[in-house]
C-alpha cells in the first residue's frame, strides 16, 4: 500500500503575514509587512542595506541620520588690516580700483617708490613729474580737449594693385561716402607720385595747406589748428577735410604721417590714407596705424598677377587686407575667384 501526503493549498485569497526585522529600527521593535499570497503573489521586499564600497549620496531614508553643521551664533570682526571688498567684487579679489585711462599724478620732482607705489594702487595710468613732464601734461590737456568721448577714428588705408586700377578714386570715394553717413572724414594723400587728390576732388582751387607747406614734425599736431588750415568740403554740416601732395616736391615724412593720423584719430574722423604701390618710409608708417588695407585690383589675368606681389609685400606688415574687384572682366574672372587666388600665399 502506498501512504499519500496531504498538502494543503494555499486560495488566492489567503493572506500570509511575514514579520521582518528592521536593521536600521530601534531594537525590539519590528516592521510587519503584508503581502497577498498565492501562486502569482509578488517576493517579499526585503529592507536596503547600504554597501559601504559604494560610493555617492547615501539614500534618501538615511540623509536625515547626516549630521549638520552648527549655524554660527556670532558675526565674526573683520580685522582692521583687512580691506572692505566692494559691492559686486568677492571677497578673493583684489580691493585695488581698476587702472583707468586719462587718470595722471602729478608729483613736483622725482617721486618715491612708495608714492608711485600707492599712486598705481589708486587706477592711476602715469605719474607726472613737475616740471620735466610739462611739455608732456600740456599736449595730454589738448588731446583731451579735442578727443571725442567714447570714439576713435578708424584708419583705412588704400593701395592699387596695379598701375590704373583706380586707388585714388575708390579712396576719394570711401572719404565722400563717409560724410554722406554724417561722419567726418580726413583724406590723406601719401603718394608723392600721385599728382595730388586735390584734383581728384576738385579743390584745387581752394586755398590751404599741402605737404610741401608743413613742417617735418616728431610731436603733437593739433587737430582744431589742422582742419582749419587744410582745404576740403562740407555736406549737411559734416566736413571732409584734405591733405594732399603737389605736382613738385618731395613725398610726405613719416613722422608727420604719423602725427596727422594720430590728430584724425582723436576727432573720431575716418581717416583714410592713398597710398604708393612703391614701398616708401610714410607708406610703412600709414600701415602700421591703418585697421584695414584695401587693394584695388582690375578683374584681368596681367592685373592680378601683379596684385599678387603688393598682397604678399603686404603680409609681412602683418596688416589685414581686404579685396576690391573693379569691373569689366575680359577673362570672365569672377570678384570669389580673384579674391581666393590674392589670398593664396606664394
Amino acid at each position: 500500500m502506498s501512504a499519500s501526503v496531504h498538502k494543503p493549498h494555499l486560495s488566492t485569497g489567503a493572506r500570509l503575514t511575514l514579520a521582518l526585522r528592521n536593521p536600521h529600527a530601534d531594537r525590539g521593535s519590528r516592521e510587519t509587512r503584508e503581502t497577498t499570497g498565492g501562486p502569482h503573489a509578488p517576493p517579499p521586499r526585503l529592507p536596503h542595506r547600504r554597501n559601504p564600497r559604494r560610493r555617492g549620496p547615501p539614500p534618501r531614508r538615511q540623509r536625515h541620520l547626516r549630521r549638520r553643521p552648527r549655524r554660527r551664533q556670532g558675526r565674526t570682526q573683520r580685522p582692521l588690516d583687512r580691506p572692505t571688498p566692494r559691492p559686486g567684487r568677492r571677497p578673493g579679489d583684489d580691493p585695488r580700483p581698476p587702472r583707468r585711462d586719462g587718470v595722471l599724478v602729478l608729483h613736483p620732482g622725482t617721486p618715491s617708490t612708495a608714492f608711485l607705489s600707492a599712486a598705481f594702487d589708486a587706477g592711476a595710468t602715469r605719474v607726472v613729474c613737475l616740471p620735466d613732464d610739462t611739455p608732456w601734461l600740456s599736449g595730454a590737456l589738448a588731446d583731451a580737449a579735442e578727443s571725442t568721448p567714447g570714439r576713435t577714428g578708424p584708419v583705412i588705408a588704400v593701395v592699387g594693385g596695379s598701375g590704373g586700377a583706380g586707388a585714388s578714386i575708390f579712396a576719394t570715394t570711401l572719404a565722400l561716402t563717409s560724410i554722406n553717413a554724417g561722419t567726418p572724414a580726413l583724406l590723406i594723400d601719401c603718394d608723392p607720385l600721385s599728382g595730388g587728390l586735390d584734383l581728384v576732388l576738385g579743390t584745387e582751387s581752394k586755398e590751404g595747406l599741402r605737404w610741401p607747406d608743413i613742417p617735418t614734425t616728431t610731436g603733437r599736431v593739433s587737430a582744431t589748428k589742422l582742419k582749419q588750415a587744410l582745404p576740403g568740403r562740407a555736406k549737411n554740416g559734416t566736413r571732409l577735410t584734405l591733405l594732399s601732395g603737389t605736382h613738385t616736391g618731395e613725398g610726405p615724412a613719416p613722422d608727420a604721417v604719423e602725427a596727422v593720423i594720430a590728430a584724425g584719430r582723436r576727432t573720431g574722423d575716418t581717416v583714410i590714407c592713398d597710398l604708393p604701390r612703391h614701398p616708401t618710409p610714410a607708406m610703412r608708417t600709414a600701415l602700421s596705424a591703418a585697421n584695414l588695407v584695401a587693394v584695388v585690383v582690375q578683374a584681368d589675368v596681367r592685373s592680378c598677377a601683379a596684385a599678387h606681389r603688393i598682397t604678399t609685400d603686404l603680409r609681412h606688415h602683418g596688416v589685414r587686407l581686404g579685396v576690391v574687384v573693379r569691373g569689366p572682366s575680359p577673362s570672365k574672372l569672377s570678384p570669389q575667384e580673384i579674391a581666393q587666388t590674392l589670398a593664396t600665399p606664394s
